[in-house]
């Protein structure tokens, strides 16, 4: 009798943490910030705010796996990397952000990998990032409609 309402519950708490594209609400939160701050990114600032997505981050997924030879290998790979720059901002700079990014990065100049590490989180990032970067487009046409709706849409487009 007791496990059921408890069984509920905790199915209940952990499908409020996600959103309809199973995308974390953490996640579309830091999105929506990001654009409100600026509306218009490049492509490095746009891999730089989906690299931060709490998808990678340990503490929130346990599917991402903080190895020991994260340390020996990753910088090398960033020095192969000639445009990769280091962050020191709090989340920008996070180890997660700064790995899941080197590997975006990695995947698109198409750099080869230790093929039982990195290898394995280059495909797990690439994997889920057509989810984040669909989630990414959402957050940037709610920030466009709130901004519409408050008016402030002309100062958005004056910005472009």
């Amino acid at each position: 009798m007791i496990i059921l309402p408890i069984s509920v519950g905790v199915w209940w708490y952990n499908t409020m943490k996600f959103s309809n594209n199973n995308v974390l609400l953490d996640t579309i939160r830091y999105f929506c910030g990001a654009f409100m701050r600026s509306p218009y990114m490049a492509m490095p600032r746009i891999i730089k705010v989906l690299s931060t997505a709490y998808e990678f981050n340990p503490n929130y997924n346990k599917e991402i796996i903080c190895r020991p030879s994260d340390n020996t290998e990753l910088p090398p790979l960033i020095m192969q990397i000639p445009f990769f720059t280091i962050f020191k901002k709090a989340i920008v700079g996070s180890p997660y952000s700064v790995k899941a990014r080197a590997l975006i990065y990695a995947h698109l100049e198409r750099l080869e990998l230790p093929a039982n590490t990195l290898h394995v989180d280059r495909q797990y990032i690439i994997k889920h990032s057509p989810r984040l970067i669909d989630e990414m487009i959402n957050s940037l046409l709610y920030v466009l409609a709130v901004a519409m709706d408050e008016g402030l849409l002309s100062d958005v487009i004056s910005f472009f």
